[in-house]
């Protein structure tokens, strides 16, 4: 018998091939024969029996057989469908003839093919599984928390210009190839290249990590690496995990999905979150159809209006306020979801069999006759994510990490599944339960809101899930007291996400109205939390991100208003520094390279701005533009020609801006304070 986790997978013919991490730590590469199903509903007056002759004349086919599975979109009424198990190598065409013949309507063809076929070996990808007799077998628990892990040995190659990461994959670019491992670092120059080659044949990776597909061409371009990458069995992954996931939370994603994690670095969360109510789908015998069946229903120009609206975001009142808490609800859109049984089966259905919920503002009505298809999936997830959160508070160091991930990695999806549910592809989509959700939302907040001023405390912001609480004198406990109250009458969990000594909201640039998704407060425990940012942007060059960094850093250390505003004379002070060095040439070049998405050809562009304009002196760009600012933008493959202190002078003046607007505001409250208090004495 063969055991070991299944670190890769894919066809090959009619045959699924996996690598294994043994317990020696090899790769062992396996090959299984595997059956392909099809399954297939007649069309355009065909009867069973006619597909039925019509398949036994077609290649590949092992056998047929008929079963009752639901119907789309709202999964009530049963139908025959006939399932054809047939060789993978045949399917498609076979598949591909019947519909051109217009004979069938195919189903269940999503998830991609490998990730029916884990699961039809009642596997999943990343887990341990034993092979004997061409049986494979699954040897952890399916929905495990502490699902055991290899000891994965993981190895990340990138490549480094002058000023780090160059925009194209070329030689000219590159200085140095960078090897990175967990406590293991090492940079090879680009004239010693062989170098590399020799470490990763010493290092023997289970996984060799590039940060895009070019990236690793060229490398191939390197006498003997390919070789050596084939010779090792090793699995290479195209690109890092995305957006804050790291290896540790792919393997979540991968295990959910089953998604081996070779396609999960590039698979998207709506994918990871639609392969999940797939095959939630499937256990329930509901058919997946190729695309979204349902349709958006009519609405008048008046409906529409009062329907099509978002989440409750208040605008708050320019200023700077003291004792304030931030309450968040726990993942209150999936809740409402899977509280409330929204799905696009369950919303409007006019055959309901049970109970109903009439949705305030948008009128439609959800069924809680029988657990929708969603509701099921979220829930699960957010329970999942509950239960790893629970875990981390009484594990090791080691393990937090690991769980840490875990519930980021779900996080994630859960931040996913309410934007999907509108989303006009999605299979499991629905605009009238996307609107079903913000209508309660909006319906939970506006409650909340009655509930913190009955209890005599004062509301300064309210932004989709999160309100502002300003406390006064009171403390945390009359905070958790108040959180308490509102779980209690609203049925939802809350906590406190922050505890400001004070918090700053802006203007916008008329210097009157609010802006809602902007703010920095410094923590009580300390340090400071900011939103909308110039530092928190992703394209803000390092010496700008730094010069604020240092500014928040003086800022967290004040606890009353006059060192408030003490250290925020000594910030801006900092920043009219830092201008003068811009003007004096006294910067670090690659403190001024600005990194900016394309999101589509350059040709397709119509407005001249930097990054397009930078991106045009490339042959191509794909992804993100690295560029130096200056009188015409270049990208930093052209190497270092100087920059414009006029435009990064701006952008700091621009970053600095809340930090004046707080002085503005902190003086003038002094100046208010002590006219009061002469009048008083007089």
């Amino acid at each position: 018998m063969l055991k070991g986790w299944l670190l890769d997978a894919e066809l090959i013919g009619d045959l699924i091939s996996m690598k294994l991490i043994s317990d020696s730590s090899e790769i062992i590469r396996v090959e299984m024969p595997w059956s392909e199903k099809l399954y297939l509903t007649p069309k355009n007056g065909l009867s069973l029996d006619e597909l039925v002759s019509a398949l036994n004349q077609a290649n590949g086919v092992k056998r047929l057989n008929v079963e009752r599975w639901y119907l789309p979109p709202r999964y009530k009424r049963e139908v025959d469908v006939l399932v054809a198990e047939i060789k993978p190598s045949e399917s498609r065409g076979v598949l591909k003839q019947l519909k051109e013949r217009g004979l069938v309507e195919a189903w269940n063809l999503f998830p991609s093919r490998i990730q029916r076929a884990l699961k039809s070996m009642g596997i999943t990808a990343s887990s341990f599984i034993s092979i004997e007799k061409g049986s494979v077998k699954l040897l952890e628990e399916p929905e495990s928390l502490e699902y055991p892990l290899p000891e994965l040995r993981h190895l990340w190659l990138r490549f480094e210009g002058w000023a780090g990461r160059p925009n194209s994959s070329s030689w000219r670019a590159v200085d140095r190839v960078v090897l990175e491992t967990e406590g293991w670092s090492r940079a090879i120059p680009v004239s010693r290249i062989q170098e590399v080659v020799d470490i990763l044949r010493g290092m023997d990776p289970h996984l060799l990590i590039f940060e895009g597909k070019d990236w690793r061409k060229l490398m191939e371009e390197v006498p003997g690496f390919k070789a050596a990458v084939d010779a090792m069995n090793l699995v290479v992954l195209d690109k890092p995990p995305p957006l804050d996931v790291n290896l540790l939370g792919l393997i979540e994603w991968s295990k959910l999905a089953a998604i081996p994690l070779r396609k999960a670095v590039s698979t998207s969360i709506g994918k990871v979150l639609t392969s999940i109510e797939a095959f939630k789908a499937l256990e329930w015998r509901y058919l997946v159809p190729e695309v979204r069946v349902m349709i958006e229903g009519w609405k008048s120009p008046s409906e529409l209006l009062r329907a099509d609206r978002g989440g409750v975001v208040l605008t708050p009142r320019p200023g700077v306020y003291w004792n304030v808490v931030q309450i968040d609800f726990n993942s209150l859109f999936p809740s409402i979801m899977a509280k409330n049984n929204i799905s696009p089966e369950t919303v409007n259905d006019t055959g309901c069999s049970g109970p109903k919920l009439k949705v305030p503002e948008v009128g439609h009505t959800i069924c809680f006759g029988r657990r929708g298809l969603v509701a099921e999936v979220v829930d699960k997830l957010v329970e999942r994510r509950e239960q790893l959160k629970a875990l981390i508070r009484s594990a090791s160091p080691e393990q937090v990490k690991r769980y840490d991930s875990a519930q980021k990695a779900i996080k994630w999806i859960l931040v996913a599944c309410f934007g999907y549910l509108g989303y006009r592809n999605a299979r499991f989509g629905s605009i009238e339960a996307y609107e079903c959700v913000t209508a309660l939302a909006r319906d939970i907040m506006f409650k909340s809101i009655q509930i913190v001023e009955r209890m005599g405390f004062k509301v300064l912001h309210a932004l989709v899930d999160s309100l502002f609480v300003q406390i006064g004198q009171k403390d945390l406990e009359a905070a958790e007291k108040l959180i308490r109250n509102m779980e209690e009458e609203l049925g939802y969990s809350l906590k406190v996400e922050a505890d400001y000594t004070w918090i700053a909201f802006f203007s916008d640039v008329s210097g009157i109205s609010g802006v809602p998704s902007r703010y920095l407060g410094r923590l009580r425990e300390g340090g400071i939390k900011a939103k909308g940012l110039e530092l928190c942007r992703r394209d803000t060059p390092p010496l700008i991100k730094r010069t604020m960094e240092e500014c928040l850093s003086m800022l967290s250390q004040t606890t009353g208003e006059l060192e408030l505003k003490e250290a925020l004379i000594r910030a801006l002070k900092l920043v009219k520094e830092r201008e003068v060095e811009l003007y004096s040439g006294f910067v670090e070049e690659n403190e001024l390279v600005i990194e900016r998405r394309i999101s589509k050809p350059v040709e397709n562009y119509c407005k001249r701005v930097s990054h397009v304009l930078a991106a045009k002196g490339l042959a191509s760009v794909s992804g993100r533009i690295r560029y130096i600012e200056s009188q015409v933008p270049y990208p930093v493959d052209f190497g270092f020609m100087g920059y414009s202190a006029d435009k990064y002078s701006s952008w700091l003046r621009r970053a600095a801006e809340p930090l004046r607007q707080m002085l503005d505001i902190v003086l003038r409250e002094s100046h208010e304070f002590h006219g009061k208090s002469q009048l008083t004495a007089g």
